[in-house]
């Protein structure tokens, strides 16, 4: 009888096991491979020009502009009220809007006080933990589901880095002579999952 039980208990043990396996659906999603525009992204990428949805957005500019151009919205809004951006100061905040998520550093350049919303947005990084930023593609193409080798394709990999590093980082400058970066990690699939890009003061 003893032997029948816990045989019995293995047997549904092994069912359980299985039963979660099937119902399990997590990292491997991430495996989804988007496509890029292997030109489009070697040409662009210092121009720091984001596509979200079918607007198309330029930094630097101010928040004010970033919201018109992008119709997205500034997260926690109330809470940053008129917020005052000192000169060479910066400040983080959120974009967000239907699914979207960015976060974004906001930089006083001038010499005076000014109210956040007329800051400069100098960087962007958005990720895959929001399906709605598959919508935003970097410099019209690029975005978190993207394959690394397609990356490389348009890139290549860094110097000093190799394909077995779990993020890349792209080092130019932009038409306007500001040095820029941009940076793109992976996860275990070789799959992007975040984009990061700043102009540099």
């Amino acid at each position: 009888m003893k032997k029948f039980i816990s045989v019995m208990l293995v047997l549904i043990m092994l069912f359980s096991f299985a039963s979660c396996k099937e119902k399990y659906n997590g990292p491997s999603e991430l495996q989804e491979t988007l496509p890029i525009d292997v030109e489009t992204l070697k040409t662009d990428w210092t121009k720091g020009e984001l596509v979200i949805k079918d607007k198309t957005v330029k930094i630097p500019c101010t928040v004010n502009s970033f919201i018109e151009q992008s119709g997205l919205k500034v997260g926690n809004e109330s809470g940053l009220g008129d917020k005052i951006v000192e000169p060479g100061k910066s400040l983080t905040i959120n974009i967000v809007g239907e699914g979207i998520s960015l976060k974004v550093k906001v930089l006083n350049t001038g010499k005076e006080d000014v109210v956040y919303k007329e800051a400069l947005i100098v960087k962007y990084d958005y990720n895959n933990t929001n399906e709605g930023n598959k919508q935003i593609k970097f410099a019209g193409t690029l975005s978190p589901g993207a394959a690394r080798s397609a990356v490389e394709e348009a890139l290549g990999i860094p110097a000093g880095q190799t394909s077995a590093d779990t993020l890349y980082r792209y080092k130019s400058k932009n038409a306007s002579g500001k040095n820029v970066e941009l940076i793109v990690s992976f996860n275990s699939y070789n799959v992007a999952n975040s984009v990061s890009f700043e102009i540099k003061y």
